[in-house]
């Protein structure tokens, strides 16, 4: 069974559910940035407050920028595989998952531009 994105966690029956301790976390990023912060000042305030990832390490910028890129969309869904895109849809509504896959076309469309 594939490893499920920060922020998820499998359930009992093998679903796909939101981690709470992590979404408080991811929750706390977003705020940070919204603020001005950068990726590495991040890094220093995770740190600072002792929170770490998943494994126990302390936070790399890089981690966190990659991780900040899809806060709130989940991840690239179109580099992963079907069953596991269901999984994850299957968490939100209907008009949570449409809401999801126009954002997710319009952030293709702008690398695509961003690209040429």
């Amino acid at each position: 069974m594939a490893r499920c994105l920060y922020g998820y966690k499998r359930n009992g029956k093998g679903q796909i559910v939101p981690c709470e301790p992590e979404q408080q976390i991811l929750r706390f990023m977003k705020e940070l940035r919204e603020k001005g912060y950068s990726y590495r000042d991040m890094a220093k305030i995770l740190a600072d407050n002792k929170i770490k990832t998943r494994t126990g390490r302390n936070w790399h910028f890089q981690r966190i920028e990659a991780i900040s890129k899809h806060t709130g969309l989940l991840a690239p869904i179109y580099f992963m595989p079907s069953n596991i895109v269901r999984e994850y849809l299957s968490v939100f509504t209907k008009d949570d998952t449409n809401i999801l896959i126009n954002k997710l076309v319009e952030q293709h469309m702008e690398r695509r531009l961003n690209d040429k």
